[in-house]
């Protein structure tokens, strides 16, 4: 089972690790793929493990890093992806990656904390010219609608409400990827 966890503002490392756990899969969070890979000194080299910084990341620098983490992991009955891809650019470098390893991602998860999403609308953010502007969908919150409307395209894409207790979550996840616990 490959599955990739992204956020719209909610947190996913504990779901992850869960996950991980009950499953018996490893886990790479977009931290730990960039890190990593800057200790081994080649493509994650001086790149911090912000998400910002993150989604600057070129795709083959991202491919390198993941396909090293990925071969190097244990990964050969699946894995959880945490917080990777960032990017379209490299949601089609990961697809690329699983299309010459003849695998595929089974399911992509995104957490949505309702609570920031009402946020987001609510607080209108000032630019630069004076003038207030909504912020974009995932602007403050992790992962952007090019990415979701990628994911959703390919019919892998399942949103889930992380504004719920961690044990409701915890089940809405294992529903979503057809574990019964």
């Amino acid at each position: 089972m490959r599955i990739i966890l992204l956020s719209q503002g909610a947190p996913t490392g504990a779901q992850a690790a869960q996950l991980s756990q009950c499953l018996g899969l490893p886990y790479l969070s977009a931290d730990s793929v960039l890190v990593a890979e800057g200790e081994r000194g080649s493509a994650g080299k001086g790149l911090t493990s912000s998400g910002e910084r993150e989604a600057r990341t070129p795709s083959d620098a991202f491919t390198l890093a993941l396909r090293h983490s990925l071969l190097c992991s244990g990964t050969e009955k699946g894995f959880i992806l945490d917080r990777l891809p960032r990017t379209v650019e490299q949601a089609i470098a990961l697809d690329r990656l699983m299309l010459e390893e003849a695998l595929e991602i089974d399911r992509v998860v995104l957490f949505v904390d309702g609570i920031l999403s009402r946020r987001e609308k609510m607080a209108p953010q000032v630019v630069n010219d004076g003038k207030r502007q909504q912020p974009k969908l995932g602007s403050l919150s992790g992962v952007g609608k090019d990415l979701t409307d990628y994911y959703q395209a390919k019919d892998l894409l399942t949103s889930l409400d992380a504004s719920q207790p961690a044990n409701i979550v915890a089940a809405a996840l294992f529903e979503i990827i057809g574990v019964r616990l």
